[in-house]
């Protein structure tokens, strides 16, 4: 018992781009949402990433906790942040977020089995540009979009 009126094809057709349209400022922002999340948490980990070099654990157990912790936190409020616009993002973003954020996370993870090596600081500031590039590419990709 439905008691709104049948809507004809045209007048469906105009009601859906009405809609489209209306969501489209609604994506982008929500998009560059997500790309400033991106290029922040490519930042914190490379910045984390560098500081584990420092202070690894041979060398300090607390502030390597320390560390890790604020990555943990730091991924955490990116979740949080991706959970709360995903619903929003346009076509593709998902995809870009998720493979950025692995990518990331891989080049951290290998990097990780160095962090006890001796390095020269620029190596340090290289692997720690290396673990956030991948981050900082898709965000800013994002934000342009």
């Amino acid at each position: 018992m439905n008691r709104e009126p049948e809507l004809s094809a045209a007048e469906q057709l105009a009601a859906f781009e009405n809609a489209q349209r209306e969501m489209t400022p609604v994506a982008k922002r929500g998009a560059k949402q997500l790309g400033m999340l991106c290029v922040s948490l490519g930042l914190v980990l490379g910045t984390l990433h560098g500081l584990l070099h420092v202070y690894h654990p041979e060398r300090s157990l607390t502030a390597f906790f320390v560390l890790v912790g604020a990555a943990i936190l730091a991924i955490f409020a990116l979740s949080l942040g991706y959970l709360k616009v995903r619903s929003v993002l346009p076509r593709g973003m998902s995809k870009a977020y998720l493979l950025s954020l692995f990518a990331s996370f891989g080049i951290y993870a290998v990097t990780l089995t160095l962090i006890t090596t001796p390095m020269a600081a620029f190596l340090v500031v290289l692997l720690g540009l290396a673990v956030a590039l991948p981050l900082l590419l898709g965000g800013v990709w994002m934000m342009k979009r």
